[in-house]
Formats: structure tokens, C-alpha cells, sequence
């Protein structure tokens, strides 16, 4: 009969599941940020139509600020933009550090 070789099997280390647990938590609040991010940029967007909406219409008697009021609403989605390329980058980062993490155990 033939003889049975058996493989070991690699297990991940205490440090590798400490990173992969670490890595895991980042990501569950980037994903958090984007969300808050997405809903921020929802209500500066119906903000701005509404604006752009009264100063048409030419009634509002405020008409004369709402072009300062939608470059302020620019300048903060301009600045959401900056937070989500931020995310990603960590993203990106975190991505790299998960593989570095396991082809160091091979």
C-alpha cells in the first residue's frame, strides 16, 4: 500500500492576524467616511440647485449673495474630493500592506 505524505499547512501568525484585524478596522471606517462623505455631497448638491433655483427666478431678495453662497458649497465639495482621493490612497496602501503581510509568510 501506498505511503501517505502529509503537507503542513502555513498558518498566519499572531502578528499576521494582528495586521490583517488592524487593516480590517481601517477599512470599516474609510467605509464610514465614504458614506458621510456621499450623503454631505447629496445636500450640497440639492443646497446648490436650490440656490440656482431662487437666484433664476430673481424674487429672492438675497439674490445678490447666492453666487458667494455657491463658491463656498464649491470650495467644500472641492474639499470632499480631496478627503475621498485620501481614501483611496490609503486604500491603495493598505491593499500593498496585506499583500506585503502574507507573501512575507511564504
Amino acid at each position: 500500500m501506498a505511503e501517505k505524505t502529509h503537507r503542513r499547512l502555513a498558518l498566519p501568525k499572531d502578528t499576521q492576524l494582528e495586521l490583517l484585524a488592524e487593516l480590517r478596522v481601517r477599512t470599516t471606517g474609510r467605509d464610514h467616511s465614504r458614506e458621510r462623505i456621499i450623503q454631505e455631497a447629496r445636500i450640497i448638491m440639492s443646497t446648490s440647485a436650490g440656490l440656482i433655483n431662487l437666484h433664476a427666478d430673481g424674487s429672492f431678495r438675497l439674490s445678490a449673495s447666492i453666487p458667494e453662497m455657491l463658491q463656498r458649497l464649491e470650495q467644500r465639495m472641492l474639499g470632499l474630493l480631496e478627503e475621498i482621493l485620501n481614501l483611496q490612497g490609503q486604500q491603495l496602501a493598505d491593499e500593498w500592506t496585506a499583500q506585503w503581510g502574507w507573501a512575507k509568510s511564504n
